[in-house]
């Protein structure tokens, strides 16, 4: 646990978090002081109140989580990157473990939606399964264990902020991978994070709907 300045209760905890080497490692060291079962965010070290203390902590922790998901993707990626390449398993380790373990799950403030949750979720799985292919691990078994999730396109629409009419046409003309049970549209978020990660490549010219998909898959009724 990183050690207090001896400054002001508040200033001391920012001098804290800036002091984590990217904004991840800050995100590690914040949830690392909350209480999994109260919800409570201790430091012993901060001289103050339980509650001034839990409040300052809880404040600095969803700082720390909206700064990440503003961040572009190109920086998400080499923020995630600096973080898991400082472990000192080394970061090949570090990624089979998160893909594994999933303790990214935890580093989400309980005060957030559940769309800002989904999309940190989703954008660091995808990262996770990018440096998986780039350092040669067979992220495959890995995700043959984890069940995946299917999204009403309801769901999908106010996940990404997108008008429900929008994402159903993209769903007909394969813009978006997606299965269709008798008129109604489901989307597999696995499937979703690898299209949103390559919507999300800096030289995409499109933000959304980047490549045609062979066609969606049909069911009957």
């Amino acid at each position: 646990m990183s050690a207090l300045s001896t400054g002001s209760p508040l200033n001391s905890l920012r001098e804290a978090v800036c002091s984590q080497p990217s904004l991840m490692a800050r995100l590690v060291w914040l949830a690392g002081l909350r209480d999994l079962g109260t919800g409570i965010y201790h430091h012993p070290a901060t001289g103050l109140e339980r509650r001034a203390t839990d409040r300052l902590l809880r404040g600095l922790h969803e700082e720390s989580f909206r700064a990440w998901l503003r961040c572009r993707p190109h920086e998400q990626a080499a923020d995630l990157d600096l973080y898991l390449s400082a472990l000192e398993c080394g970061k090949a380790k570090a990624v089979d473990n998160w893909l594994r373990l999933e303790p990214y799950h935890a580093l989400v403030p309980g005060s957030v939606t559940r769309a800002e949750r989904r999309w940190f979720v989703a954008r660091v799985e995808a990262l996770l399964e990018q440096f998986a292919a780039e350092l040669g691990i067979d992220a495959s078994s890995v995700e043959s264990r984890c069940p995946d999730t299917y999204l009403t396109t309801e769901q999908l629409g106010h996940w990404l902020k997108v008008p429900v009419r929008t994402l159903r046409h993209w769903a007909e003309v394969g813009e978006i991978p997606g299965i269709k049970l008798g008129r109604q549209w489901r989307f597999s978020e696995r499937q979703l994070r690898a299209w949103l990660q390559t919507a999300c490549q800096p030289s995409s010219r499109q933000r959304l709907a980047p490549a045609k998909y062979p066609g969606p898959l049909r069911l009957p009724p």
